[in-house]
């Protein structure tokens, strides 16, 4: 099953304040043999990081696998956005989009991000919730 590294795993391993022991568990993240990225993470990565790190850290995105976007994704994510709603979990639109890329394509969603736990019960899709050593 192949494994899409949230963003925010990104982060931790791209960010200078990280403290040691997370960026490690980033690290090892993102050199599991079936990590997979997306055109979401690939966006949230790119359109914010300085300019002076943008050419390091897209040399390092290509060289993961690229999850499709499936044509019928905006369609898919509203449908599980109004379960959501129904069962009382306010979810944001970039992680109803995230969900929906790993249902779509039964990958499992690594994260350090625990509201993911919540979004799965209610659509199914595959989480793994890091946790930040303390």
């Amino acid at each position: 099953m192949d494994c899409l590294i949230d963003t925010c795993v990104w982060i931790d391993h791209l960010r200078q304040g990280t403290p040691e022991q997370t960026r490690q568990l980033a690290s090892e993240v993102l050199n599991r043999p079936d990590a997979v990225v997306c055109e979401l993470v690939w966006f949230e990565l790119l359109r914010q990081c300085p300019k002076s790190e943008r050419m390091g850290i897209e040399k390092r995105l290509l060289t993961f696998p690229m999850l499709s976007t499936p044509a019928d994704l905006w369609p898919k994510a509203t449908v599980l956005g109004q379960q959501c709603r129904d069962a009382g979990v306010q979810v944001g639109v970039t992680d109803l989009l995230m969900a929906t890329l790993c249902q779509h394509h039964e990958a499992a969603l690594v994260t350090f991000d625990r509201h993911f736990s919540l979004l799965a019960g209610v659509i199914g899709f595959e989480t793994e919730i890091l946790q930040r050593p303390a």
